[in-house]
């Protein structure tokens, strides 16, 4: 079965139940001088922090993939190329499944940058909206990066991390409507 989900715009309360948009905060910094202030984040790991550049492909917008990790707030900066439709689910219990009513996906333009809650599930990519490529930084814990490397190495279940494809445990795919819905009026 193909369920058509809406895209929505990024918004700090359409995001709030996956994680943080990060924006300039109102509140006052957390630390400031005469040079500069500055607002902590929410980012938070386990291990050892580790920053990546992602290349996302051009492809149809047709998925039914999900991970979520559970040592790690992953970080998401859109740097470059194509907007990108990014896809999300609430964080469900441990080796759960994510709840195909929370899907959401969102336009994610460069420039944008959201900070992912320990358990969000999200695609394994972004889906560039036209034929070019998107680019994004990614700060992330090196250490779920290393089990998913060995993981699919030797196709075994990752310990940090689970992977669960909607398709095969309840025959569900999603795509997106590109028309974007104005955040502030979905509930």
């Amino acid at each position: 079965m193909l369920r058509t989900i809406p895209l929505q715009n990024l918004t700090s309360d359409a995001f709030r139940p996956f994680g943080t948009l990060v924006a300039v905060p109102d509140g006052a910094p957390s630390m400031a001088s005469e040079f500069n202030a500055s607002w902590r984040l929410p980012f938070a790991c386990s291990g050892a922090e580790e920053i990546a550049i992602i290349r996302f492909p051009y492809r149809p917008i047709r998925f039914s993939l999900f991970e979520r990790h559970h040592h790690v707030t992953q970080t998401y900066v859109a740097l470059s190329g194509q907007p990108s439709v990014f896809v999300v689910a609430a964080p469900t219990p441990r080796r759960d499944a994510p709840d195909p009513d929370s899907v959401t996906a969102f336009l994610f333009k460069p420039g944008d940058a959201v900070i992912l809650k320990r358990g969000t599930w999200h695609t394994l990519g972004r889906f560039p909206i036209a034929s070019e490529e998107s680019t994004a930084l990614m700060i992330t814990e090196r250490e779920t990066t290393e089990d998913l490397i060995h993981a699919t190495a030797l196709s075994r279940r990752a310990q940090r991390s689970d992977l669960v494809d909607l398709k095969a445990v309840i025959g569900m795919e999603f795509g997106v409507t590109l028309a974007v819905e104005d955040a502030s009026r979905v509930s």
